[in-house]
């Protein structure tokens, strides 16, 4: 399977984000492809990079590098994964291959995508590796915290000019409590701790914090129990209040102009959402509590939307998050325009929303 084909059709793509007026497009260089086996890089997979990079700055568009996006090579998940003392160093010496290969194009950087939800696959069988174990989780958190910390400074040896971050997933979060008379165990209070916000922002200032701006990734609001279970994308309660209240939370705690790296609202393939939500009024929405945060001071530097296209996502291609709608599973791969990417064009035009449109 193909997903949306972008790797090949990635030059459709970048016109329709310019034809809706963007500036920027978000994408990920893939570990695993530079790299598929240890030592070993592959010339194709550079040269398509560079190709892609290209292609954004003719169409005008400001890459945003994302350089881990969950998934990563086959060669060091047999050296324990994320689990293992082997990872940072491997991923600090890649990104150093990176930066001096592409600095040149590329200013903005995130290391690693919503390294919360990461954790998931040590929390719940529905995430991979699946492995159900709290106590990997937070060996798995020191390890990232490493090696964004060396990603960053190796970044900065290359050009000291950068912009590196890493992307949180946050939500208005509703963590269910255990029932009357029920104690949680030492491993369930383990879990509850990884999965507050609050862990892993410590977690990645530990020992000096290493971020050139603050970036997250905000979607609903969110109702967890322990054990972890997700709900499905296209159930997810719309909040747009949550993403203000998130950008001020992220602005208070780092004093760094805000990225909203990702935003968006999933439909069930296309069916209308039970709760009669669009994606033109959840756009709107939300970016009416962007305009809200900047009015009171807050910084907010970029708006990026998830996402272009629709695509494999959660583990299935049921979740349309598109702009413009692809029938991935078909493997049927034209590109069909939403009313949703009519409200963001017409939002970028417009830098927002009017007074009158305003709620």
């Amino acid at each position: 399977m193909r997903g949306a084909d972008g790797l090949v059709r990635y030059d459709e793509d970048l016109r329709l984000a310019r034809g809706l007026g963007c500036n920027a497009f978000r994408t990920s260089i893939e570990w695993s492809r530079i790299e598929p086996r240890e030592g070993q890089r592959d010339p194709a997979a550079i040269a398509h990079y560079h190709s892609l990079l290209r292609s954004m700055r003719a169409e005008g568009l400001e890459p945003i590098i994302t350089l881990m996006h969950f998934s990563y090579p086959a060669w060091l998940d047999a050296q324990g994964g994320w689990e293992g003392q082997a990872a940072p160093k491997a991923f600090a010496r890649h990104v150093a291959f990176i930066a001096k290969e592409f600095g040149q194009e590329v200013r903005w950087w995130l290391t690693f995508n919503e390294p919360n939800i990461f954790l998931l696959g040590w929390l719940t069988p529905a995430f991979p590796p699946g492995k159900r174990n709290s106590l990997g989780a937070v060996r798995v958190v020191n390890r990232l915290v490493e090696a964004h910390q060396d990603a960053y400074d190796a970044i900065h040896a290359h050009d000291p000019d950068a912009m590196v971050s890493f992307n949180m997933y946050t939500a208005e979060w509703s963590l269910g409590q255990p029932p009357l008379g029920r104690v949680e165990s030492a491993s369930e209070q383990t879990e509850r701790r990884l999965l507050e916000e609050e862990t892993i922002h410590d977690a990645f200032g530990r020992g000096g914090r290493k971020v050139d701006y603050a970036a997250l990734d905000y979607y609903a609001k969110i109702y967890l129990s322990l054990p972890v279970r997700f709900p499905r994308p296209d159930q997810w309660e719309v909040h747009p209040e949550g993403l203000y209240k998130a950008i001020k939370r992220f602005y208070v705690r780092y004093k760094l102009p805000v990225l909203i790296a990702e935003n968006g609202m999933a439909t069930g393939d296309l069916a209308p959402r039970s709760d009669g939500w669009t994606r033109a009024a959840y756009l709107r929405a939300h970016i009416a509590q962007v305009q809200r945060a900047q009015a009171q001071g807050v910084p907010v530097i970029g708006y990026v939307h998830w996402s272009i296209t629709d695509n494999y996502e959660w583990g299935s291609f049921s979740p349309r998050f598109g702009l413009f709608s692809v029938d991935c599973r078909q493997q049927r791969f034209t590109r069909v325009r939403t009313e949703g990417a009519d409200a963001y064009a017409e939002l970028i035009r417009m830098a927002g929303l009017t007074r009158s449109q305003a709620p």
